[in-house]
Formats: structure tokens, sequence, C-alpha cells
């Protein structure tokens, strides 16, 4: 199986939204598949190409954190905890390092 059905059967399958989930039920699921996803595709990235860990941790770390400059902190604070941990720099690091023999 290839990188991309092994992730979208993990993440995308695992936290399905339905049509008559309410709106905080759907982000929850929006921001845990993209969280799922993130990883995902990182550790399998990294399970093919182990020496190119650091580059590709650099770089999800670096544009989680763009993405976080960008975010309200109003805006920040409205968001359920699901959604604000796919901002979190660090929190995103130590998911997308958990499990991998370093």
């Amino acid at each position: 199986k290839d990188t991309f059905s092994v992730c979208k059967d993990k993440c995308h399958n695992t936290y399905k939204i339905e049509k008559n989930d309410e709106k905080e039920k759907q982000e929850k699921k929006g921001c845990l598949t993209l969280e799922c996803s993130t990883v995902c595709y990182f550790q399998e990235f990294v399970e093919e190409c182990p020496e190119a860990k650091d580059a590709l941790l650099k770089l999800n770390v670096g544009q989680i954190h763009s993405i976080a400059l960008t975010i309200h902190p109003i805006s920040f604070d409205r968001m359920t905890q699901e959604c604000r941990n796919v901002h979190d720099t660090d929190h995103m690091k130590r998911r997308m390092l958990e499990g991998l023999d370093n």
C-alpha cells in the first residue's frame, strides 16, 4: 500500500465527518484528521527515508509555526482543544516523533 492509501485509511476513515454532526463535532473531527494525517505522512516518509527525518521534522514544525502565527489569540481561545493541538508546535513535534526509533 502506498503512503497516501495508508494515511487515508488510518485518518480519514477514523474521523469521518457526518453531515448531521454538529459544527463543533465536525471541527474536532477535522482537526483530529489533520493531526493524524500530519503524523502519519511524516512517519511513513521517515520509514521510507530515515536520513530525511530531521529535514522533514523542521519543515513540518516550521509550517505549523507559520500557520499558528496567523491565528488571532481570540480565535485560538475559541478553538476546541483538538484544533489548538494542531497549531501547537511542541505537541505536534512530540506526536510526530512518537514511536519512531531515534
